[in-house]
């Protein structure tokens, strides 16, 4: 019999909350109360008193054959969640700079479009991308322009904030989903970072010194016919339109 998938649920995350050793205590008390009820009503059935040994028996059984029972079983479930959430990590992450990857961003943009239509909450996109990054690849060879990509995803994660998305969009595309951001707070915040990246992020490889700027476009989720391909392509516009007017600057799109 399966059961309800939030039946499940519960069972599972209660059991996760418990760890190992208790969820062994609770699952060895349950097998002795039950044990001890069967031995109860066996005897009422059957007016046959067990008497203090039937109830010893009824009691130390389960004891044993469940503590064991439950505490393999519950190290082997724990390995299982263990294992299922590592997978689902790499499912979502990027592997070179541990980011979120352009498939997790657009499952969690489309959720964020939808409870911005309903709640009328601000959303915003920041997309941007390293400046003259072929040239880095170009002149100091592809692992440098790895080691440019995950220090400046490093020195992003100061500026984000808990409820904030921020992924790798492709190649050296980057982008921030950011929710309840109106089109002032999402140009102060695209800002902060464009100078945050240009400030902080100096790459040496090889004794080769490499300063490392972006361009930006920011776009904001204009009315509830807005869709997430409509945000991107404005912001996609808009940094292109940065890139046009001579890079390491921002524009709204």
């Amino acid at each position: 019999m399966k059961l309800h998938p939030s039946i499940s649920k519960n069972i599972r995350e209660f059991f996760l909350s418990l760890g190992v050793g208790k969820g062994v205590a609770y699952m060895t008390f349950g097998s002795i109360l039950v044990s001890v009820l069967m031995t109860a009503l066996i005897t009422n059935i059957f007016k046959d008193p067990v008497g203090l040994l039937g109830y010893s028996i009824a009691i130390l059984v389960p004891a044993v054959i469940a503590s064991v029972a439950s505490y393999f079983t519950l190290s082997l479930y724990f390995e299982l969640e263990q294992s299922r959430m590592e997978i689902r990590e790499l499912a979502i992450t990027d592997d070179l700079t541990q980011v979120f990857n352009r498939r997790y961003f657009f499952e969690l943009v489309g959720r964020e479009l939808e409870r911005s239509r309903r709640s009328e909450t601000p959303l915003a996109i920041v997309l941007f991308d390293i400046d003259d990054f072929k040239l880095v690849n170009d002149n100091h060879g592809h692992l440098a322009g790895d080691l440019v990509l995950q220090e400046l995803c490093s020195a992003c994660q100061v500026i984000v904030r808990p409820y904030d998305v921020f992924a790798r969009f492709g190649g050296e595309e980057f982008v921030f989903l950011l929710p309840d951001t109106d089109e002032s707070r999402a140009r102060a915040f695209a800002e902060r970072l464009r100078q945050l990246i240009a400030r902080q992020v100096v790459v040496t490889y090889n004794e080769s010194r490499m300063q490392i700027t972006i361009s930006v476009g920011v776009a904001v989720l204009n009315s509830k016919m807005d869709t997430v391909d409509d945000l991107i392509s404005r912001a996609d516009r808009a940094l292109y339109k940065a890139k046009g007017f001579g890079k390491n600057r921002l524009e709204i799109g």
